[in-house]
């Protein structure tokens, strides 16, 4: 399989093992390639299991599709599929190969594992398109990862935005009152999107949007 070279690093178990375990803002900007126009993806990733009182929700940002889609397959459907196989008292992120997760999914009597094994399969496919055609292709499979029926009480939703401000006009949509925005976030509205405004500028921003988005907005998961 011939992998786009800017992608190769997120194609690994071991990257997304130190991006959790590390200072993973410090990993990502490391590797981050010097574009002349930067892009940020920002993923508000949410899985949610009623019965179990598990709301875990988290905010991250990427500069590039291929780190997007490594997320996507090495940490929120290994998470997803782990849970929904082992149904624990907490998540944990499988440090697996996918084709060996794949045949545990295979030999179990998931009624959710043909179409989680295809997403998989269409997730590791994607590593050989270029940027551009990447960027839309990762946007279905995430569309399709938030379609998926799954039986238990368990949600699980990707937001993925291509940059701050659309961030913001989601947050503003989802709380449309400016009053309860302020109430339950402490800030206005005009806060906000200038920070999503100043998210590209600096690592400064970056971080504070980030610290903000986790700790005061977390999940937006109806």
């Amino acid at each position: 399989m011939i992998i786009m070279d800017k992608g190769r690093i997120y194609n690994s178990i071991e990257y997304w093992n130190k991006y959790f375990n590390i200072a993973n803002y410090e990993i990502e900007q490391k590797n981050k390639v010097k574009d002349v126009v930067v892009k940020e993806y920002i993923i508000n990733a949410n899985i949610l299991v009623n019965d179990k009182n598990i709301n875990s929700t988290l905010w991250l940002s990427f500069n590039n599709p291929y780190a997007v889609l490594g997320f996507v397959q090495y940490v929120f459907l290994p998470t997803l599929s782990y849970h929904l196989l082992r149904e624990n008292e907490e998540l944990q992120m499988p440090l697996i190969d996918t084709a060996i997760l794949c045949e545990h999914l295979a030999a179990s009597d998931l009624q959710e594992k043909e179409d989680l094994i295809r997403i998989f399969e269409q997730l590791q496919e994607l590593w050989l398109l270029p940027e551009v055609e990447l960027q839309k292709a990762i946007c279905q499979t995430v569309k399709c990862i938030n379609g998926l029926k799954i039986e238990k009480s368990i949600i699980a939703q990707t937001l993925l935005f291509n940059d701050a401000l659309q961030v913001f006009e989601h947050i503003k949509e989802y709380i449309w009152s400016e009053e309860v925005f302020q109430e339950d976030f402490g800030c206005s509205y005009d806060w906000l999107e200038h920070l999503c405004r100043a998210f590209p500028k600096s690592s400064f921003f970056q971080r504070r949007l980030l610290k903000f988005l986790n700790n005061k907005v977390g999940c937006l998961v109806s």
